[in-house]
């Protein structure tokens, strides 16, 4: 493989492992979040859960649907874990915790306010 095509699938492979929303940066790779350029604290689950809801912008997502992505088809507790996950999310996040919204008898969806 040449040096170019490799210094581009360097280039994908990377930016795939960004993901931005008004602010909000995911770093898949090193497993870091940043608001507005300031490093915050997130428990494992509660990254994969701000990567699930980035990656899914606008979807409205069921809370099995977020159980069977994040916690996989082998967790068996109470759907409900999900809230609280979802609670302390929004508590970190700060102001952009408003993007999660609540879609009441079904589950969630993050939108970026325009």
């Amino acid at each position: 493989m040449s040096k170019l095509k490799y210094a581009v699938l360097i280039l994908l492979i990377s930016s795939a492992a960004l993901l931005h929303a008004d602010g909000i940066e995911i770093d898949k790779a090193a497993h870091m979040v940043k608001i507005d350029g300031k490093p915050i604290e997130l428990s494992y689950k509660e990254f994969e859960l701000l990567t699930y809801f980035v990656e899914n912008q606008g979807i409205a997502l069921s809370r099995e649907k977020i159980l069977n992505n994040v916690w996989n088809y082998d967790y068996f507790g109470d759907a409900r874990t999900i809230d609280t996950h979802v609670k302390k999310l929004r508590s970190k996040l700060g102001d952009k915790g408003d993007y999660i919204k609540t879609i009441w008898g079904m589950g969630y969806k993050f939108e970026v306010q325009s």
